[in-house]
């Protein structure tokens, strides 16, 4: 049965992910508040939404919240060209999303719901797939009762910020997608609204387990 009054503590709401899920969640019922952790103003107004301003993501883990949060959604994340260097791609990728999730422990959470990427593996000889794989051994040692790690392949959605090189590669996926089967298309894109849904409906279930859905399933 699903309790009809969760809250909700999210990071990364003014991502192309992470905001999709903040206007979703509005439309459930069982979600009574969604606690915007942000740099920046959403521009989103509802009554289910308090946003908590922070001057910046570095010290996460030491912020105090004065509640106590159901379920934690993890949106945050950057690129290697965008971060400008691998000990910047670290910080975001790897230090803050752990230092959410130790904060989301804190404050009670039951089910922690994080996107990492696809091919993520802590051995890997590539840089950004090992340390998205050692971000999310990092989040299942904390042992929520609940956590459902994403590894979506590229994001197809509508960008605020889309670089020529980006706007090529996503406009290029979503023509191959339209030959090939659903499944092996989904291997080269996935679609923000379903991946978006997704997360908030795996949210909601009670039930103790830990998954990893890689990008075919989403």
């Amino acid at each position: 049965m699903v309790d009809s009054s969760k809250t909700v503590l999210i990071l990364g709401a003014t991502g192309l992910t992470g905001n999709l899920v903040v206007k979703k969640l509005f439309q459930y019922s069982a979600i009574s508040k969604v606690y915007a952790i942000t740099r920046r103003p959403l521009g989103l107004t509802h009554d289910k939404l308090v946003e908590i301003k922070v001057d910046n993501f570095d010290s996460l883990a030491e912020l105090k919240l004065d509640l106590v949060c159901d379920i934690a959604f993890s949106c945050l994340g950057t690129t290697l060209k965008k971060a400008g260097s691998k000990e910047e791609f670290v910080k975001v990728d790897q230090k803050m999303v752990l230092d959410f999730a130790k904060l989301a422990k804190l404050h009670g959470v039951y089910g922690f719901v994080c996107i990492s990427g696809f091919g993520a593996n802590p051995r890997s000889p590539i840089f950004y797939n090992r340390i998205k794989g050692l971000t999310d051994d990092g989040i299942l040692s904390l042992g929520f009762p609940r956590t459902i790690i994403f590894r979506p392949s590229l994001l197809l959605g509508n960008r605020q910020e889309s670089r020529p090189a980006e706007f090529f590669s996503i406009q290029l996926v979503s023509l191959l997608k339209k030959f090939l089967p659903s499944k092996l298309g989904k291997y080269l894109g996935s679609d923000v609204d379903l991946l978006a849904e997704r997360m908030i409906i795996e949210s909601l279930s009670m039930v103790q387990e830990n998954k990893i859905i890689e990008a075919p399933a989403i």
